[in-house]
């Protein structure tokens, strides 16, 4: 993939925005919850601060992933043997991943 071929900077921009959205919107949550209730049972302590980072960062990685796996297959992605991309955007790529590489049976 040549950086000058046209609006290969720009794929999967939608999904890495979205992916640090969920990052931000999820664990800043958790890690607020999982400090002020564990502050109320063990009062001061280093343990509050280590297993609120710990729950947060697992609640943002889970929420984060679907949208990474987006980016990364559009950033990754290289024409078909007939000149065509295998994706248009973020979301057929989606919509893609779910349909066909989902463990559901269709």
């Amino acid at each position: 993939m040549k950086a000058v071929d046209e609006g290969v900077l720009l794929r999967g921009s939608v999904a890495n925005g979205l992916r640090i959205g969920a990052i931000c919107a999820s664990m800043t949550n958790v890690y607020d919850w999982c400090k002020e209730n564990s502050y109320f049972f063990l009062g001061p302590s280093w343990v509050n601060r280590f297993w609120a980072t710990a729950a947060a960062t697992g609640v943002g990685v889970a929420c984060s992933m679907p949208f990474d796996a987006v980016r990364v297959r559009m950033h990754t992605m290289r024409p078909l043997p007939n000149g065509r991309l295998p994706y248009n955007s973020s979301w057929d790529c989606f919509k893609k991943m779910l349909y066909f590489e989902s463990s559901s049976k269709h």
